[in-house]
């Protein structure tokens, strides 16, 4: 400890110090330039030893790759005879539904032990005669009658009173004729009396106090005649009256009638329940709504169909004959239902770009089960079909829509190449498959299939697959043939056309021929 505080103001001490600092820093500069050179040797001899290895190394001898054929899939082309289908979408819904609502007011006194969603229930016909069990068994509920048949009773007590009135008027009317008859034999015998008096009075037998007296008595009489006759004059008015009166009540009785029959609900066609909203005991006013029914057996559905597809299928429209449509539950099944288009919506939807047309379904139609394409079952309100309508014939060259590509096709040919055999000079000419690209031109598409306008004939062999990596002149080999009815190629639900097979065109064909001959 004493040498170290000695040491700053010992100038023997420090000289050493100083000297020491530059060897130091010697020696590591010249340990780092020999590590240098240690590692540059080593790496050059490293890249000797790998260039007298390389050199050592026997040259491969490369061969010729032959070029392999690429497998590809094809697609035979042919002329199709086919109707075109037109598809569309909609809900089915009943034609006939109604919600019956009250058309009286009161309180619900009776309801039918049946009144339950799904039960069915038969209209009553006015020109059906029934019993009351029958109307009971067919009555949906009934609305307290009491107020509205003591108003009917009150009524037929008007209607009495008014007969009576009438009878009593056409008594008067009698009595009034008789009594007028009287009065003038009675007037008669008056007027002869003062004649008579008028004789005596000239011959001084009477005297002017008897004539005065006759005329009294005359006036008087005369004046109950005219009073018998006004009161005649009368009775055809209060007649008159009487029968508008009559009348009237009538009308107000058949009203109260009219009510007492609507208090008891009945179906108004053959239809289901398919909902109820009141139960026994519940007051209801007019309008209020009671139960809902439905008609399950006739069944319409309003399909949705583009502007194009309208447009194509007017020509069957203005047939006379029935255009058939067919239903499925969705776009890959097969047909479960046929209907009959019946009507359709005068314009287009302006958002939806579609028309309306209207398919009815019959369920009670025998002839469902028969046509059906699959397991028939009734077609049910609100169920979501896809319906397809057959439209017009075509024929004409149908490919996979896969197979074009930029507006061409790639089509296998046989070409004739030379081929040497062996180690001689021998040369053969041998038949491989080659691709050529064509340009072609399309048409209408229907789903998974493209209509060929021209650039084939029929009987090509078109790629379908492997076309991202298909070149013109290259060499193939077709590990497989298809055509249209191949699967994968028409769905069999195909919902854009209908293949016509070979009987089917034999038969249009004759009967085109028969309706040429009897022209």
């Amino acid at each position: 400890m004493i040498f170290g505080l000695l040491a700053p103001s010992c100038p023997v001490f420090s000289d050493a110090a100083t000297m020491a600092e530059p060897d130091k820093t010697r020696q590591a500069i010249r340990r780092l330039v020999i590590s240098q050179v240690l590692i540059v040797a080593v790496l050059a001899f490293c890249f000797w030893q790998y260039v007298e290895l390389n050199a050592s190394k026997p040259e491969v001898e490369s061969e010729a790759t032959a070029e392999r054929p690429l497998a590809v899939d094809v697609y035979i082309a042919q002329t199709e005879s086919f109707h075109e289908v037109l598809s569309g979408f909609g809900t089915a819904r009943p034609e006939k539904e109604v919600i019956i609502a009250a058309q009286v007011s009161g309180v619900i006194t009776k309801i039918h032990p049946k009144l339950k969603v799904g039960q069915p229930f038969a209209a009553v016909g006015k020109d059906v005669s029934l019993d009351d069990t029958e109307l009971a068994n067919r009555q949906l509920l009934e609305i307290d009658p009491r107020d509205y048949e003591q108003q009917q009773q009150q009524a037929l007590q008007r209607q009495n009173e008014i007969r009576e009135e009438l009878k009593r008027l056409d008594q008067q009317l009698v009595d009034v004729a008789r009594q007028i008859k009287k009065s003038e034999e009675v007037e008669a015998t008056l007027l002869e009396e003062k004649q008579r008096m008028e004789n005596g009075l000239a011959k001084n037998v009477a005297t002017p106090a008897d004539v005065a007296r006759a005329n009294l008595e005359l006036n008087r009489h005369q004046n109950t005649l005219e009073q018998l006759k006004a009161t005649k004059s009368q009775i055809p008015f209060q007649r008159s009256a009487a029968e508008l009166r009559a009348a009237a009540a009538e009308a107000d009785q058949q009203r109260l009638q009219n009510i007492l029959d609507r208090t008891a609900v009945m179906a108004p066609f053959d239809g289901v329940i398919s909902d109820v909203f009141v139960e026994k005991g519940r007051y209801v006013r007019a309008g209020d709504q009671l139960a809902r029914l439905t008609d399950p057996w006739i069944v319409e559905i309003p399909v949705a169909l583009s502007q194009d597809s309208w447009g194509r299928l007017q020509e069957l429209w203005s047939k006379d004959s029935p255009q058939v449509v067919r239903l499925a539950p969705n776009e890959s099944s097969n047909a479960r239902w046929i209907g009959t288009l019946v009507r359709v919506a005068p314009e287009a939807d302006a958002n939806s770009r579609t028309v309306q047309c209207f398919v009815e379904v019959d369920n009670n139609d025998p002839n469902q089960e028969l046509n059906a394409e699959s397991g028939y079952q009734k077609l049910i309100p609100g169920a979501f079909v896809h319906a397809r309508i057959t439209g017009r014939e075509h024929e004409a060259i149908l490919v996979p829509r896969v197979c074009v590509v930029e507006g061409s096709v790639f089509v296998v040919n046989k070409t004739e190449v030379k081929k040497t055999t062996g180690d001689s000079n021998d040369v053969q000419m041998v038949e491989i498959d080659q691709v050529e690209r064509l340009e072609v031109g399309t048409g209408q598409t229907y789903q998974s299939l493209i209509e060929i306008t021209n650039g084939l004939n029929g009987g090509e062999r078109i790629v379908m697959t492997n076309l991202d990596i298909l070149r013109h002149g290259m060499k193939v080999t077709v590990q497989s043939a298809n055509t249209i009815r191949s699967r994968g190629i028409l769905p069999a639900n195909n919902q854009s056309l209908r293949l016509t097979s070979r009987e089917e065109v034999e038969q249009s064909a004759e009967s085109k021929g028969a309706e040429s001959e009897t022209e």
